[in-house]
């Protein structure tokens, strides 16, 4: 509404009611500028708390990415047939590289769960980087526990992450240790094999693991003597020197065909 103010008839008179006119539509004017800017700073707030929420989404689906792509230990492999217990670090003569000495090397915990004799399992692990580590392992009994250490004494780092795991296996029923034919005794590092039969036994192999402490195989791969001839009833026997940080222990005996 339009206030009028009345004044005696004089010059300029009417010039005060127009004035008043002036000053009422500048001060609409003002009120449209503030609602415009108040307009676009909400606007401008909204798109802020959009892309926050937006990155928010984006950052946990990669870290849900990220932990859905992450092997952890203890990890079971084979159909339930093997654990690899941890993956760790080890400075030493690797018994797996030819004695090689070697820093931080990958080495991992694997029991034999099968039920039945681990003949051989070749695994692999792939790390975040990309970086391959190469294990063999060879003959463990059932629920034989074994520390096997990287093929070629690759370095890991202290907390590696693990994007995958493979295996290639193979299992027999028992120990092949023709004990119906053989007797056998250990002490430390030395070991007696007696012919138990009537005839002489040739081209014999025997593959020895080190008991390592608590009843752990220490390297993955075993060490092989051949035996040319043991006679009906005699014995043999054996000084297994690279079992020194344990004791020898007969994994298999095997007759050459």
């Amino acid at each position: 509404t339009l206030s009028l103010l009345f004044v005696p008839p004089a010059k300029g008179g009417g010039m005060e009611i127009r004035m008043k006119q002036k000053r009422k539509k500048k001060k609409r004017k003002q009120n449209t500028w503030i609602i415009v800017v108040l307009f676009i700073v909400l606007i401008i707030l909204l798109a802020v708390l959009w892309k926050g929420i937006s990155l928010k989404k984006e950052d946990k689906q990669i870290k849900e990415e990220t932990i859905q792509k992450t092997v952890e230990f203890p990890y079971r492999l084979d159909n339930g047939k093997l654990e690899i217990r941890s993956l760790f670090q080890s400075t030493i003569a690797n018994p797996d590289c030819n004695e090689k000495m070697g820093e931080d090397i990958a080495s991992i915990e694997v029991k034999n769960e099968s039920g039945k004799f681990l003949a051989s399992a070749d695994i692999t692990i792939i790390l975040d980087d990309n970086t391959m580590l190469q294990f063999e392992i060879e003959d463990i009994p059932e629920n034989g526990t074994v520390w096997a250490f990287e093929k070629s004494n690759t370095p890991i780092p202290g907390k590696p992450i693990c994007k995958a795991v493979e295996c290639e296996s193979t299992y027999e029923d028992k120990i092949p240790t023709m004990e119906d034919q053989l007797s056998i005794e250990v002490e430390e590092t030395a070991v007696t094999i007696r012919n138990l039969t009537d005839g002489e036994l040739m081209n014999l192999n025997a593959s020895f693991h080190c008991l390592f402490d608590e009843g752990v195989y220490y390297g993955g791969n075993v060490y092989t003597y051949p035996i040319d001839i043991i006679q009906a009833g005699e014995s043999i026997s054996l000084e297994v020197s690279e079992c020194y940080l344990g004791e020898a222990q007969v994994v298999r005996i095997a007759q050459n065909n």
